[in-house]
């Protein structure tokens, strides 16, 4: 964590979803390795290791690991404190 931004990685497993949501943080996501389907304004978007996604603040999105492991990165701004607690 720097000032500003938070940055971290998580592993997640097959089928594990993230609910559509959306919040205030800019948000970069980083995919390290598996596949995973997204979805981003309502439209499905499938990214693979390599791949790197930029969700501006409020848009609506969430995710489904379509591999056995899944490992990303994900990068916000600001700081998301939710997720400091």
């Amino acid at each position: 964590m720097t000032d500003g931004h938070a940055s971290w990685q998580h592993t997640s497993w097959a089928a594990m979803a993230t609910a559509v949501h959306r919040h205030p943080h800019e948000q970069m996501t980083l995919v390290e390795r598996g596949r995973v389907r997204f979805f981003i304004e309502g439209e499905e978007r499938i990214v693979k290791p390599g791949d790197v996604l930029h969700f501006p603040s409020n848009v609506e999105h969430g995710a489904t690991m379509m591999d056995e492991e899944v490992v990303l990165v994900d990068i916000f701004t600001p700081i998301r404190e939710d997720f400091l607690k």
